[in-house]
């Protein structure tokens, strides 16, 4: 799928299967399913639908995907991976899966940066889902006594990279395995 810089395209309803790369800058999904393997080589901006078992989701240097708007963000069975740019501003992310399926699984190698007080959960049960990061992950816009949160079914797993929360809570209610990289908050 390509734009210009002028146009859009909206994603809108149905099922799209983007079995290859997207290069648009101004690619948004506000409803429908995203459903095969695609890599994000531009910008996406995802406000509504959901990429239940999407299989894989690639995130290319240099690339943004935005999760905004207060709709839920539904990723179970499927794997995220970032290695550009993740900006989260709204809604919730929903992982997990049913016993037969692997759950959620998001890698981060670039900038996943959470903006206000959100959180992934485990909302599809079974499986779960594990963050795993080895690059940035930043809170850094929340309420002072407002909180990001990796609900209850959700590991957090470091083994490199940094955790760095510059504004509000970074509360971890599924665990966490730290083996690596830093953790570091304002001032």
């Amino acid at each position: 799928i390509t734009t210009n810089a002028n146009g859009y395209t909206v994603l809108a309803a149905g099922n799209f299967n983007l079995n290859g790369t997207v290069t648009p800058p101004n690619l948004i999904e506000n409803a429908g399913n995203l459903i095969g393997p695609t890599t994000i080589d531009g910008a996406l901006t995802w406000q509504a639908g959901n990429w239940n078992g999407v299989g894989q989701a690639t995130v290319s240097a240099g690339s943004t995907l935005f999760i905004s708007t207060g709709a839920d963000h539904d990723l179970a069975n499927g794997v995220l991976i970032n290695h550009g740019t993740v900006r989260w501003t709204g809604g919730r992310i929903r992982g997990g899966g049913s016993s037969s399926n692997p759950g959620t699984t998001c890698e981060n190698h670039g900038l996943w940066e959470i903006a206000g007080d959100l959180t992934i959960n485990n909302d599809y049960g079974a499986n779960g889902a594990v963050f795993h990061n080895d690059g940035v992950v930043r809170k850094s816009t929340g309420a002072v006594s407002g909180q990001a949160t990796f609900a209850n079914g959700v590991l957090f797993r470091q083994t490199a990279g940094l955790l760095n929360v510059m504004a509000g809570a970074f509360v971890l209610q599924g665990g966490g395995q730290f083996t690596g990289g830093a953790v570091t908050g304002p001032g």
